[in-house]
């Protein structure tokens, strides 16, 4: 009988640390499938190292249009959110006075504008004002 016990010791140590061992990973594949899901929620794509489709901000969809070269009108930009986790900056030219995203009831910028090296990438507002 000492062998037995011995076997079943030396199999209950096994499993305990074939369980150590993976509930980390699982917790990190269920973590980055779960960040995965969330970000295609908020900008439409799962691809996340590029500049995204469409762009959420003051309660509204911003839809991606076209690519222009530097224009003078976006020499006064103001940044007015991130998109993540790149940390691209997303601006646009109507400023309010917090600075913060404006509050239910005050208008919202007709388009928005990220940066992509030399290059300004326009997203207009989905939908009417």
């Amino acid at each position: 009988m000492g062998a037995i016990a011995e076997e079943r010791a030396r199999l209950r140590r096994r499993r305990v640390v074939i369980a150590s061992v993976s509930a980390p990973f699982v917790a990190v594949v269920l973590a980055a499938l779960g960040w995965l899901l969330y970000y295609r929620s908020a900008y439409g794509t799962l691809a996340w190292w590029q500049i995204p489709p469409r762009i959420g901000y003051c309660g509204r969809d911003y839809q991606r249009g076209s690519t222009v070269a530097a224009l003078s009108r976006y020499d006064k930009l103001v940044q007015v959110t991130t998109i993540e986790p790149a940390g691209r900056a997303v601006y646009s030219d109507q400023r309010t006075d917090s600075g913060h995203p404006p509050s239910p009831g005050e208008p919202c910028t007709m388009g928005l504008v990220v940066m992509q090296g030399d290059l300004y990438v326009q997203y207009g507002l989905n939908g009417g004002p």
